[in-house]
């Protein structure tokens, strides 16, 4: 093996420090930040106005994307306060020599929020929280009509035994994450599930990307602990293997029992996230997933209108009327869907039909049923006279849905 020198050693060292005291910074303010929002939003929104001349999208309300133009700008707060901090350390500290101590706890801290992070995202796939099986909505949809997130989503939430295969994966890398003695097993699976997110995020226009290439950084860092031990695995190195690492609560009463602290506490997360997911979330899901007396995709025919109001469609004619929840309905027009409110009373034969946006009016429409999934609408929106039938579709008619799994293909099914 080849004897380091000792300037080599000397610069390597230094270079070690700051990149781990800009790493330690840099990760410690994102999940500062992340808590913190409500507190740091009018500075961003300042170096947004003041230095980047934005007076738009600077909106301290969550909208639900993670990449706002105010988290770029959060970013940007971050990366430029952990240079400045790795300036002002590096001059404080040019005696340090060693940062044991302090990269023990913050790795031991990062792990476990990179853990939790894995479980919540994990169990959300499992319970089906996170991706539902596509709408009916979807069905009538043409593909280039959706988003590449909506492709993305309908991909993912088609099949639920994919969708909870990809979610234990993520369950599997928290779990690991914990303990020490598998840390490393947990960070290589994060890398490689959290890899596999960001460059979904990134190729399908997730508004995650953001975070997503945080829990990469965050990974490879946990891994660089493990950097000597993995160059001998995988590429065969000869460097020596440390012999035994430091852990800061080594020579306290705690260090003999933290397997089992760390298994109770555990416990607790675990039956909290299946509490919150299976007995809130996901009965909250499945009501509003359940199948209403109507549910179903009805094709429209011989449609009437007579008026010139676009209150009801600039296209002219609605193409299906799709139902699957009480008293709302998507409305398929010739080049767009827009969402309706529809309340259909059978003992008096009447409907109610207008836009979701619209205050709420007596019923509008009277209805008749021709047969038991065919109907007869006539009425009025707005200032248009409208008359139609429309009659529920057989949705194996549909491949998505009744082309189901099959072990033998003689020629591929690809349409």
């Amino acid at each position: 093996m080849q004897e380091q020198k000792p300037e080599q050693a000397e610069e390597w060292n230094l270079l070690s420090k700051l990149a781990f005291r800009f790493l330690f910074l840099f990760i410690s303010l994102f999940i500062t930040f992340l808590f913190l929002r409500w507190l740091i939003d009018p500075l961003l929104a300042w170096i947004g106005e003041s230095i980047f001349g934005l007076s738009e999208n600077l909106s301290r309300v969550s909208s639900g994307s993670g990449d706002r133009t105010m988290d770029y700008l959060a970013v940007f707060l971050q990366a430029i306060l952990a240079v400045t901090g790795v300036i002002a350390w590096s001059l404080i500290g040019r005696k340090r020599n060693s940062h044991r101590k302090l990269r023990f706890w913050f790795m031991s801290l990062l792990r476990l929020f990179v853990a939790a992070v894995m479980l919540v995202y994990g169990f959300a796939k499992v319970f089906l929280i996170q991706f539902q099986t596509p709408s009916l909505t979807l069905l009538v949809q043409q593909v280039g009509e959706m988003s590449p997130m909506g492709l993305a989503w309908t991909f993912m939430g088609f099949n639920p035994v994919y969708t909870i295969f990809t979610g234990l994966l993520e369950v599997f890398a928290g779990l690991f994450l914990i303990f020490r003695r598998t840390k490393t097993l947990g960070a290589l699976l994060t890398l490689g599930v959290m890899g596999h997110v960001a460059v979904m995020n990134l190729c399908f226009d997730i508004p995650v990307k953001i975070f997503s290439l945080h829990l990469v950084l965050m990974s490879l860092v946990l891994l660089s602990e493990d950097w000597r031990s993995l160059s001998h695995v995988f590429f065969g190195s000869n460097r020596a293997l440390p012999k035994v690492k430091y852990h800061a609560l080594q020579h306290t009463a705690v260090y003999h029992n933290i397997g089992k602290i760390k298994g109770i506490f555990t416990a607790l997360f675990l039956f909290l996230i299946t509490f919150v997911g299976f007995f809130i979330l996901k009965p909250k899901i499945d009501r509003q997933q359940k199948k209403y007396r109507f549910y179903g995709i009805y094709e429209i025919s011989d449609f009437e209108k007579e008026g010139d109001n676009d209150e009801v469609s600039s296209s002219q004619d609605w193409r299906y009327v799709i139902i699957e929840q009480k008293n709302k309905a998507n409305i398929k027009f010739r080049d767009s869907v827009s969402a309706y409110h529809l309340i259909i009373d059978e003992n008096i034969q009447k409907a109610t039909i207008y836009h979701k946006d619209a205050d709420s009016i007596p019923p509008n429409f009277a209805i008749q049923k021709l047969e038991s999934i065919t109907y007869r609408l006539k009425g009025k929106i707005g200032q248009d006279s409208l008359k139609f039938k429309m009659q529920r579709l057989d949705l194996k008619k549909f491949p998505l849905i009744s082309r189901g799994f099959r072990w033998v293909n003689e020629t591929p099914y690809n349409r």
